[in-house]
């Protein structure tokens, strides 16, 4: 097997979509909302293993996806951008937050740049975001020290569905119109023969 030597140099364009209903066999979503521009993000997957023993030492075992938190760090962002994620009012201009908020769910895309100018598609189906960490410093003289917000988001499986779609744009069996919609609507994972029957 040929080993891939294509890596990854850059993540870009963190985009949320409302979930609107998930009734149906694949959940509906409103309007994308951009969060802001990315500085990092990394997503941990979790696993649950449960062991069956037998005469003192494992005879089998079943390990099922246990959700994934995503840590998201962004340049800035908008007041509507952070009412829209976690569920705050927007009054006067501003966003109040408090305790009655409900955070809603969403579907979390975006995209890495590989190293041979192609593109990593990326999609979580269900999950929330949470502002965790707004740190601010001060100014020292001349010198300036940019600081970021930081998401913590966790995502669920959608049964009937999964949990993540990632899809390479320079793959010869993606269909380039989910390529180009990526960042416009939440597509169902589909395969794509080319055009042909």
């Amino acid at each position: 097997m040929k080993k891939s030597t294509v890596g990854i140099i850059s993540v870009e364009k963190p985009t949320w979509f409302p979930l609107e209903d998930e009734t149906a066999g694949f959940p509906t979503y409103k309007a994308p909302v951009t969060i802001g521009t990315a500085v990092s993000i990394n997503p941990t997957l979790n696993y649950e293993t449960s062991p069956d023993y037998g005469d003192g030492v494992v005879q089998d075992q079943f390990t099922a996806f246990g959700g994934a938190e995503i840590a998201l760090t962004t340049n800035g962002y908008l007041n509507k951008v952070l009412a829209e994620l976690t569920g705050g009012r927007m009054v006067g201009g501003g966003v109040l937050r408090s305790a009655d908020d409900i955070t809603p769910d969403g579907a979390f895309a975006y995209r890495r740049k590989k190293s041979n100018g192609a593109y990593r598609y990326t999609i979580f189906y269900k999950g929330q975001f949470l502002l965790s960490s707004d740190e601010s410093t001060t100014l020292e003289g001349s010198t300036v020290s940019y600081t970021h917000p930081e998401w913590t988001g966790n995502f669920v499986d959608v049964p009937g569905v999964g949990y993540m779609w990632s899809v390479d744009s320079d793959d010869e069996n993606v269909d380039p119109e989910v390529i180009k919609n990526w960042f416009t609507k939440v597509t169902e994972p589909i395969d794509f023969n080319g055009g042909t029957e």
